[in-house]
């Protein structure tokens, strides 16, 4: 008796997977290449993440790191970050029909040694106590001529303001209090206005009726400055003046280390300060 040829379902089912057997009257199917654009188009469509663009700086903002060179080759980064939170008038300090517009601004600043393989060292000013004998870095705010902020006779030193110049307002300083070792870093404590004065930033003796004007001018500087004043030895460094440095009624020791012009065409006249001690 010859042995029977069983063919079970599973093989059946294995060359219908493998080989592609069919019955004579099966209908062919779709070719693969109509099978993989059906799945495609079933596919759910993705989200494509989209960068967002970066929002541009207030007025009042800054964020800057400042490389600063000194006439032999020392080097220091100073970083200045500020923004502007607030304008506000203020009567408080002034006589009745003035008042002072006063602004709110928050700001850090640090200075590192950057002079490969050296340490930094700064002149004290001979003479004077600790901690006043030390150099500071000073940030001030710029506004152009025509600016409602510029309106105003006579500079912070009482002298008499030039017509159709720029002026500045302090915002804030910070003292470097010691040397720097290799590599070394300082975060400067800071402190609003300007050092000699110690009132806040802004205007004083802005009649009352302007002080609105006064105070939207406030917000929108034109741009900043930034600068190392005191200390014994402040104009050793590089500045981005050429000749003229800023007037402080007697020669200084001071050098601008950055302006948002890139030079001193912006260079300006300190306005008075406001009546509101710090």
């Amino acid at each position: 008796m010859k042995p029977r040829v069983i063919v079970s379902s599973a093989v059946v089912l294995l060359c219908g997977i493998l080989v592609g057997c069919s019955s004579p009257d099966a209908a062919p199917g779709p070719p693969s290449e109509e099978v993989a654009a059906v799945e495609e188009s079933t596919e759910e469509p993705r989200d494509v993440p989209t960068e967002e663009p970066e929002p541009s700086p207030e007025p009042g903002d800054l964020q800057m790191t400042i490389p600063a060179t000194d006439e032999d080759g020392y080097s220091m980064d100073v970083e200045v970050h500020s923004r502007f939170l607030d304008v506000v008038v203020d009567p408080s300090s002034d006589k009745p029909g003035e008042t002072s517009v006063i602004i709110e601004a928050t700001t850090s600043i640090s200075v590192a040694n950057t002079t490969p393989s050296r340490t930094l060292e700064l002149a004290s000013m001979s003479g004077v106590t600790y901690p006043q004998d030390r150099p500071f870095i000073q940030l001030f705010a710029v506004y152009s001529a025509d600016s409602r902020a510029c309106a105003f006779d006579v500079d912070i030193f009482g002298k008499p303001a030039e017509d159709g110049r720029a002026c500045r307002i302090p915002v804030a300083y910070g003292r470097i209090l010691g040397d720097f070792a290799i590599d070394g870093e300082e975060e400067l404590t800071v402190y609003r206005g300007f050092l000699p004065q110690g009132f806040k930033p802004g205007l004083g003796m802005v009649p009352e009726a302007e002080a609105e004007a006064v105070r939207a001018a406030l917000e929108a500087p034109a741009g900043f400055q930034v600068e190392i004043l005191g200390g014994g030895d402040s104009y050793r460094w590089i500045s981005v003046c050429d000749d003229e440095e800023p007037e402080y009624g007697v020669r200084a020791s001071l050098a601008v280390l950055w302006s948002t012009s890139g030079t001193c065409d912006d260079l300006a006249y300190v306005v008075p300060a406001t009546g509101a001690a710090d």
